[in-house]
Parts: structure tokens; C-alpha cells; sequence
């Protein structure tokens, strides 16, 4: 297991965990240099999970590509690692339900095409307000912020037409905390509970897809 100061303000897979990651750090560096703080990400479990996974078919395999935006739009490089993110877990996703031959992030000649769009709701000035408090009282009074992750995916043929579109979402919640240091050694790092996110709604996204007959 990595320090938490690692595991806490390393990679940042959602945007309000960077603007609370600001408030604490502003306090961090004009204060004591060193925050030993823990931090976990805690999904709320609104996400229904697939009926079966992967799905079966008998239907022929086909090509398919995907496209994979975000917004807001983060061109930091913590924004260019969590596109990475948010791309590898589609792909996996799609690769692994076992529905198509092959499964490519460069939109060609492909017999279906998806785009994937990521979005995040949530309060980034709550976000900031309650880093800055809890790195002002160094981890004695909890940070927290909380999110709404969400993919909207149209489904397209080789032609351009819309055969569907499907909206997922799942809360997750982020809190950090001096006293969250003991539990940190038996919860997984946020950065593994952000990829689980990423990876079950695309998973929910196709399941419901094969089961309207988009594919």
C-alpha cells in the first residue's frame, strides 16, 4: 500500500477531489509542509449492476469503434491521465462483454460506432471550501465532496444513424480525514474505486444495449 499522502493527492480521477486536492494543499504548504491524512472514494450504489456478464448472443460479431469524451474539459496533465482512464475502462468494458470481433478507439470502417461521453456533476466550490477547512485543522475535520458520474452513449451504424442512446450514473462520495488513516489499509486506493465506476457503467451500458436489441 502507498503512503496516503500518495494515495490521496497522486492521480485525481474526478474533478471536485482536484478542487478540494487545491483547498487542502493551500493550507498544506503555507502550514507544515506534510499532510498525513487518509482519503477514500465511496460509491453509492445507485448503479444497478448488469443481470448477467458478460451477456450471451448468438448473433454474428461485429467491428466496433468507440469515441471517448469528458466534460468539463481538463487539458492538465491529472485531465489527460483520467481520459486515459475513462478510455481504457470503455474499451475494456466493450472487449470483455464478448459481442463483438473487434473493438478499436479510431473511429473507422467499423459496423458499429459508439460514443461514450463522461460527465461529472458535482459542487467543485463545496469541493474547495471543504479541502481548504480541512487542511486549515489538518485532517481534524473531515474534507468532503461528493459527484454525480455519469456516460451518455449513442450508438451508431456504419452509416452515421442513431440505432440508441443510453444515460448511467452512479454518486460517489470522497472524504479525507486524519483518523481515515487506520482504514486505509483494508479499503482499496480511490484511484481503483474510480476505475470500478468507469468500467461498471460501461458494463451497465451494454447490458441494457443487448437487451433493447441495439446490438
Amino acid at each position: 500500500m502507498s503512503s496516503s499522502k500518495s494515495s490521496c493527492y497522486g492521480t485525481r480521477p474526478l474533478t471536485v477531489w482536484s478542487e478540494m486536492r487545491a483547498g487542502v494543499l493551500l493550507i498544506v504548504l503555507i502550514g507544515s509542509g506534510v499532510f498525513l491524512s487518509g482519503c477514500i472514494l465511496v460509491r453509492g450504489g445507485n448503479l444497478e449492476p448488469p443481470g448477467m456478464w458478460p451477456p450471451t448472443s448468438t448473433a454474428e460479431k461485429k467491428a466496433l469503434s468507440l469515441t471517448v469524451t469528458a466534460k468539463p474539459v481538463d487539458k492538465s496533465e491529472a485531465g489527460l491521465k483520467r481520459q486515459q482512464l475513462q478510455e481504457g475502462q470503455a474499451q475494456k468494458a466493450y472487449m470483455e462483454s464478448g459481442l463483438f470481433s473487434q473493438v478499436t478507439l479510431t473511429k473507422g470502417a467499423s459496423a458499429l460506432h459508439v460514443n461514450v461521453e463522461y460527465l461529472e456533476e458535482g459542487s467543485q466550490a463545496l469541493a474547495s471550501i471543504s479541502g481548504f477547512i480541512s487542511g486549515f485543522t489538518f485532517g481534524i475535520i473531515p474534507g468532503y465532496a461528493e459527484a454525480e458520474l455519469i456516460t451518455v452513449t449513442i450508438f451508431e451504424d456504419q452509416t452515421g444513424k442513431e440505432l440508441g442512446s443510453i444515460r448511467k450514473s452512479e454518486t460517489c462520495s470522497f472524504w479525507v480525514q486524519l483518523f481515515l488513516i487506520a482504514v486505509m489499509p483494508f479499503r482499496e486506493e480511490p484511484q481503483a474505486t474510480a476505475r470500478g465506476i468507469y468500467y461498471d457503467l460501461n458494463r451497465a451500458t451494454i447490458d441494457q444495449a443487448h437487451a433493447s436489441g441495439i446490438f
